[in-house]
């Protein structure tokens, strides 16, 4: 039985060695992001979290699913790029 082979990555230009994407990969699958516990900080948790479950689902070669965050929010990378907060929300008030 062959070992699976680390993905091939480049970053700005530059491929990685098998060591270096494996330590990315390994990264990548145990990043757990601290945002803060307001609104926006969970909404960005867990937009990271599905973000890099996509990017972990590629380098071990299963396409990426688009999905929700674990929360159950409906928030998508694109509202990230508009800015915060998303269009229609005001940010809440830290009393």
């Amino acid at each position: 039985m062959s070992t699976p082979q680390e993905p091939e990555i480049t970053i700005n230009g530059v491929q990685l060695t098998s060591a270096q994407a494996m330590a990315v990969r390994i990264a990548v699958s145990s990043f757990d992001a601290d945002c803060g516990d307001d609104k926006h900080g969970k909404v960005m948790a867990a937009a990271y979290e599905a973000r890099l479950n996509e990017v972990f689902r590629i380098m071990i070669g299963l396409p990426a699913i688009r999905s929700l965050p674990a929360s159950g929010g409906t928030y998508s990378s694109a509202d990230f790029d508009r800015g915060w907060p998303p269009p229609g929300e005001t940010e809440e008030k830290k009393e």
